[in-house]
């Protein structure tokens, strides 16, 4: 992705130079109208929960259901699963109830049946207190949980119970914590500053909120320079712990504006980029790409914007807001870039007529590259040796291993993988070059450390090219990819392993949906709007029909099986390969006959396929893609193009004028001299939070 360098440093100047807490924040912004509280707590109230009659008739008959000792008799009280705590959905219940009298009281006629039955139940809690292995249940789940129900009940909570409340809820200790961790601690002072009155817990806790959306350093956690999202270290996340962040904090500014807590305009202007420069280019539809999802892959139902369920809108245990309401909130209000805003909210929502996005971005600090038109949307996450591949966090992730090698997602609507995850084949994830093992029975950590260094993108905005060198265990490769108007390239070269398990790249596994038609015999097979093209003989497979699996086997859900149709398509490099290679082609859109027609007239050319030199010629766009592993030269017909660093690097011809991208994947300064024909251009690639970014101009 390309940055104007001046934008970055005022954002790396905001970054730096924000005040830590409170006052120095200078939270009194131009036209504040209110003192803040009282809003921010009818606010919060009415986005977490608006006004359903079902929940009324939901909350009737959970009180119903409440045993006389304060305890629903469904719920296991013993459970200490570290992820799904079934405990804690007493407090969900307690909070259905709080929100449910909350609406009839506002409307003059409140429910002393009600009221007791919540009193009742949420002394069951406060008297055992019951605690889970997983701290993140004691010190933020449960504590969120409580306070959000304070709010609700008001006036009409026992003081004896507020207190308990009040006491759970400094349990939520933010002072060690980083990126969406601490926003949620920051937020449960917040509340608690409501709950009890207190201003400034609630100026402290909305300040330290304030610091916490930064640009941190590449390597770390929080918003990258890139506005992709870090946590547990230098690990892409942006689909999962950054999705919570892009939830939470665009509520908690929502709360505040026009308030005398409302957002600095620098602050805002980090969370605005984040936002739209990088989240809103991870999605497609409702759906969050899943390979930035980190484990929460393995929960069902994921997506950006979760199906709300109809038995009321509070039954996820985090009580979450959702990131459409959040985009739509903000829309309406006087933010920086707010039709951009509306036009997420729209697309989130998926609303007909939504404007699409078209262009191309690369994440130099998360080895991540994205690709959206109107027709269609790839992704492609790599791993380098600066970063983590993957977690197993509370046995959710436990076959992800191969999430980062090059995992290549596409989507046309964005449904193309819901929930295909528990039936998946792991060993053969879109896109991914991969030893072919039972990974659920060799039961190993997915956390893997590579030492391959090259691994990275170059982007003109519009187009983009990935490369990555994969080093895992004994299996070496050298891939790229190459997004183009309607499609991409994908090539790999150099494949070797030593181990005696067959090796496969991978082209897709999605569900099916509908006819497969073409073969690999053929040069082309065609299934859901998307046309794979195989230039030269390879050992192709394909399959389609039902694959079977459990929840259970990838995380924490059931243990029975289920079934989806699935598509697959991969091919074979057999056991022990040397030298070996792969090259196809994937283009959107179309009838299945357009698929026969690309076979034999693709519009692309592949120019090198080597360990040395990866690269391809469009000739509609007129634009060269080139990997130098190495320093080298290309020629072809009238182009010679050589260079004297390893590099990526695009050539493209506009109007009669030459426009080179050239970017260091190993994320370092370095000077580069491109000879083009005759002629010769020195470029100097940025070192620092920008290294690995490309860098755009006119030869």
């Amino acid at each position: 992705m390309q940055i104007p360098r001046r934008t970055f440093i005022e954002l790396a100047t905001y970054a730096i130079a924000a005040p830590a807490i409170g006052r120095r924040f200078g939270f009194a912004q131009a036209g504040s109208t209110t003192s803040g509280p009282s809003v921010i707590r009818e606010r919060l109230l009415r986005m977490l929960a608006p006004a359903d009659a079902q929940e009324r008739q939901a909350a009737e008959s959970l009180a119903k259901s409440l045993g006389p000792d304060g305890r629903w008799p469904d719920i296991d009280y013993a459970d200490l699963s570290r992820s799904e705590w079934k405990p804690s959905s007493h407090l969900v219940r307690v909070l259905r109830m709080a929100a449910a009298y909350r609406h009839v009281a506002d409307s003059g006629g409140p429910d002393d049946e009600l009221k007791k039955t919540i009193a009742a139940a949420l002394q069951w809690w406060l008297d055992h207190d019951l605690h889970n292995p997983n701290w993140w249940h004691n010190e933020i789940g449960v504590p969120k949980l409580l306070g959000q129900t304070a709010l609700f009940l008001g006036d009409a909570l026992d003081e004896r119970q507020r207190a308990g409340i009040v006491n759970t809820m400094k349990r939520s200790n933010w002072s060690r914590w980083t990126g969406q961790n601490l926003v949620w601690g920051c937020q449960i002072q917040v509340m608690r500053g409501l709950v009890t009155h207190d201003d400034q817990t609630v100026r402290d806790g909305y300040g330290r909120l304030y610091e916490e959306v930064r640009i941190g350093p590449p390597l770390g956690e929080g918003v990258m320079p890139d506005f992709s999202f870090h946590q547990h270290g230098a690990q892409l996340y942006s689909g999962g712990y950054g999705l919570n962040f892009a939830d939470d904090v665009g509520a908690f500014i929502y709360f505040s504006w026009g308030t005398a807590y409302q957002i600095p305009a620098a602050t805002m202007a980090v969370y605005t980029q984040y936002m739209l420069d990088g989240l809103a280019w991870m999605t497609r539809g409702r759906f969050i790409d899943y390979s930035c999802a980190g484990r929460e892959i393995t929960r069902k139902g994921k997506a950006a914007v979760p199906a709300r369920s109809r038995d009321g809108a509070l039954t996820n245990i985090a009580a979450s807001f959702r990131l459409d309401d959040v985009a739509e909130r903000l829309a309406s209000l006087e933010v920086p870039r707010r039709n951009e805003f509306a036009g997420f909210a729209a697309r989130l929502a998926e609303k007909p007529g939504a404007a699409p996005l078209s262009g191309n971005r690369h994440f130099w600090c998360s080895d991540y590259m994205t690709h959206q038109r109107p027709e269609f949307f790839a992704s492609v996450r790599m791993f380098s040796s600066r970063l983590l591949n993957t977690e197993i966090i509370n046995d959710e992730g436990k076959q992800s291993h191969h999430l980062a090698d090059g995992c290549t997602l596409i989507y046309r609507r964005g449904d193309e993988y819901r929930d295909i995850f528990p039936v998946w084949d792991w060993s053969k994830i879109p896109g991914t070059t991969a030893e072919q093992i039972d990974l659920l029975a060799q039961k190993s950590n997915p956390r893997y450390k590579t030492d391959a260094d090259f691994v990275g993108g170059v982007s003109d905005g519009t187009y983009g090219l990935a490369a990555q060198e994969l080093h895992r265990e004994s299996l070496r490769a050298r891939k790229a990819w190459m997004m183009f108007e309607d499609g991409f390239a994908a090539l790999g070269a150099g494949i070797d392993c030593d181990s005696s398990r067959p090796v496969v790249t991978s082209l897709n596994q999605c569900l099916q949906r509908g006819e497969v038609s073409g073969s690999p015999e053929a040069g082309a097979v065609w299934h859901d709007g998307l046309a794979y093209v195989f230039p030269g003989k390879q050992n192709l497979r394909l399959t389609h029909g039902e694959q079977t699996g459990k929840w259970s086997d990838i995380g924490v859900g059931p243990d029975r099986p289920v079934s989806e149709n699935v598509f697959r398509l991969w091919i074979e490099h057999g056991a022990r390969p040397q030298n070996a290679t792969y090259a196809y082609f994937v283009f959107a859109g179309g009838e299945p006959a357009a698929a026969a027609r690309l076979s034999k007239d693709s519009g692309l050319a592949i120019l090198s396929n080597s360990p040395e030199l990866q690269a391809v010629r469009h000739h509609a766009l007129k634009l060269t893609y080139a990997v130098f592993w190495n320093a080298g030269r290309l020629e072809s017909g009238k182009l010679t193009l050589a260079v004297d660093q390893p590099c990526v690097l695009m050539l493209r011809e506009i109007d009669g004028k030459r426009q080179m991208s050239v970017a260091n994947p190993r994320n370092e300064a370095l000077r580069v001299n491109v000879t083009i024909g005759s002629s010769r251009v020195t470029i100097d690639l940025p070192g620092g939070a920008m290294a690995g970014s490309s860098v755009v101009r006119q030869v």
